[in-house]
């Protein structure tokens, strides 16, 4: 298991504990990652202070899930962020 996968894993375990509560870290280059669960969805942000992350780097993100997530393009949202929402795996809830 990667660093990146054991950081997901357990922003995730978190806030499925604590529903709509926004959990948030600082990734290596700048970026960070804010997790919020809502019922069965999943919301996701990415964000830079200066520049918008990366489709490459939103992709990594989403290809460290602790599930397999439908690759879908982001929504760009407020300062320099990118936005989706992804349904949380059955077996998770």
């Amino acid at each position: 298991m990667s660093q990146l996968d054991s950081i997901l894993s357990r922003m995730i375990a978190d806030a499925m504990q604590k529903e709509n509560q926004v959990f948030s870290r600082a990734l290596k280059g700048g970026m960070k990652i804010e997790l919020k669960v809502d019922g069965v969805i999943l919301h996701m942000r990415l964000s830079r202070q200066n520049q918008y992350p990366s489709e490459v780097e939103w992709r990594v993100i989403l290809d460290h899930m602790p599930w397999a997530v439908v690759h879908k393009p982001p929504a760009r949202g407020v300062n320099y962020s990118l936005v989706g929402l992804f349904p949380i795996h059955p077996r998770l809830l």
